[in-house]
């Protein structure tokens, strides 16, 4: 295999799951195929490129490339190569919103298919027609397409071609509540798709199957599929449908009486993480209904103030990739004056939407910081975890669980206004009494986390350092108290921090089962 080819190839097999990889090798081959003045190569370099972006959700890059590719398979005289272009360019138009662009594009295609044998293209553009007129809730229309797809599939064996298309069968059968038409057709799709060797859209019909079985009522096999597909999805690390699936999992939680914040929580975080917009609105509104109901309006608020910001930073992004797309469309038809024009537009866009976002971050600190401590709060420390193992598979660290002495008796003393400015002032000196590189927060009351990451601290000289934390809120604290550590020093991992905090707070235990006011490691 030549060495454009084998580039092409790699492209071609790390697209789904791996964008920013395939996005690599296609460029590669581009470049390689410049040199060596081969168009084709060229023209299929840039098709993978486009395939790639448009799994990052980067649309306007995606269509410059399609276009290229397009415009080089009509010089080179490739029915195909224009047949996979003009495609690709329907389905960018489709996950951007711009429906009527994408179904022009898709009867472009339609109209190539029948000089062409290629019943995988074929079944995939009537797929992708089918899911215009689902997207537009003419379900009738969507379902005769699918079945089209689902005819080609079983004419030319494209076995996983039709599990993709029956998982959207099922979704239609799903929304129109006819479940058990809805099971028959997720269900044949994950049979093919077990041994498929795509365990991306295994996932989504394990989830899809969680879905429909909890909306039946059959809450055992809900939680069988939603775990099963949650063991895959993290084991592909596939953070975009594994947020889908949390969300699922959340309203799973709901319907059971139990608490969703934890897959709301995790959903969230991933959101933040990718830059998942409207996904981060939807978790958003959701905790702001669940807050609401708990009759935490402060919660509800906050939440409700970030959807509501995050919708309008949507909307901004949103309009900066249309007109971005406008202006290439008017390129690749040469009406360059206007297409300038729009391109001041997409800046102007980009400026308000820059502030939008800054808004946002604001509002993002909001929610991870402790109203009345500022240190960060629970979820500001597990982002911040996060963040930090995210470029650690092993450090070592180490933990403190800070916890004041007789808080409550405190409180019942000087009442509620002297204990807030308790646990204010403590915060302060906690701060203080830590090295640079360590992060505090709110663990939950009067308890506090203190965590010195990369740390080489011995065991005896960590308790040292709790020793120094102690004799600092005795001497500077303008109240009486004092405070019991617990400690754990050690390598932990992402997976293993549960575990080191479980710990301290172990010893924290045992120095308050010892007398208070003393410092304990964990053994």
């Amino acid at each position: 295999m030549s060495p454009i080819l084998k580039l092409l190839d790699n492209a071609r097999k790390n697209a789904l799951d791996k964008p920013d990889t395939s996005l690599i090798y296609a460029t590669q081959a581009l470049e390689l195929a410049k040199e060596t003045s081969d168009p084709t190569s060229e023209a299929k370099a840039l098709y993978y490129m486009a395939y790639a972006c448009r799994v990052k959700s980067d649309y306007a890059s995606g269509l410059a490339y399609a276009f290229q590719s397009l415009e080089l398979f009509k010089m080179n005289r490739s029915p195909e190569g224009m047949l996979k272009a003009i495609n690709i360019i329907g389905i960018i138009y489709f996950y951007f919103g711009a429906y009527s662009e994408a179904l022009s594009y898709f009867i472009k295609a339609l109209e190539l298919i029948e000089d062409i044998d290629n019943p995988n293209m074929e079944s995939s553009v009537y797929n992708n027609i089918g899911e215009i007129y689902r997207m537009a809730e003419s379900y009738t229309q969507a379902i005769d397409y699918y079945e089209k797809a689902v005819l080609v599939c079983e004419k030319h064996e494209e076995w996983h071609n039709k599990a993709v298309i029956l998982l959207n069968i099922g979704e239609i059968h799903f929304r129109k509540s006819n479940y058990s038409d809805a099971i028959k057709a997720v269900q044949t799709a994950y049979e093919i798709l077990i041994n498929s060797g795509d365990p991306i859209s295994r996932g989504e019909a394990e989830t899809k199957l969680g879905k429909i079985y909890m909306r039946e009522g059959d809450f055992e096999k809900a939680e069988t599929y939603f775990t099963l597909a949650y063991t895959n999805l993290t084991r592909i690390n596939n953070e975009f449908y594994l947020v889908e699936l949390l969300i699922e999992m959340a309203s799973f939680d709901e319907i059971r009486d139990a608490s969703p914040l934890k897959n709301l929580h995790e959903a969230l975080n991933i959101s933040i993480e990718n830059n998942f917009g409207n996904k981060i609105s939807q978790i958003y509104k959701a905790l702001s209904e669940f807050y609401e109901s708990e009759k935490d309006f402060d919660k509800a608020l906050t939440y409700y103030k970030g959807y509501h910001v995050k919708e309008k930073e949507n909307e901004a992004s949103n309009l900066s990739k249309r007109l971005e797309i406008l202006s290439l469309e008017l390129k690749y038809n040469q009406m360059e004056t206007l297409a300038e024009k729009l391109a001041q537009d997409v800046v102007d866009t980009q400026k308000e939407l820059k502030a939008l976002e800054s808004h946002n971050a604001t509002l993002m600190q909001e929610v991870l910081i402790d109203e009345l401590t500022r240190l960060l709060n629970r979820r500001g420390l597990n982002r911040k975890f996060s963040t930090l193992f995210s470029a650690n598979t092993t450090l070592k660290g180490t933990v403190f669980i800070i916890d004041i002495d007789h808080f409550k008796t405190f409180n019942d003393a000087y009442g509620h206004l002297k204990g807030d400015d308790c646990l204010r002032q403590l915060s302060r000196i906690l701060e203080l009494s830590l090295p640079e590189t360590a992060f505090v927060g709110r663990y939950g009351g009067e308890e506090f986390l203190c965590f010195i990451p990369n740390s080489d601290l011995s065991k005896a000289e960590a308790i040292k350092t709790g020793d120094h934390i102690r004799k600092n809120v005795i001497e500077k604290m303008p109240y009486t108290i004092t405070v019991s550590i617990g400690l754990y020093v050690g390598q932990i991992t992402h997976e293993t921090l549960d575990q080191a905090i479980h710990l301290a707070d172990m010893a924290l235990y045992e120095a308050k089962e010892n007398g208070r006011n003393q410092v304990k490691l964990s053994t």
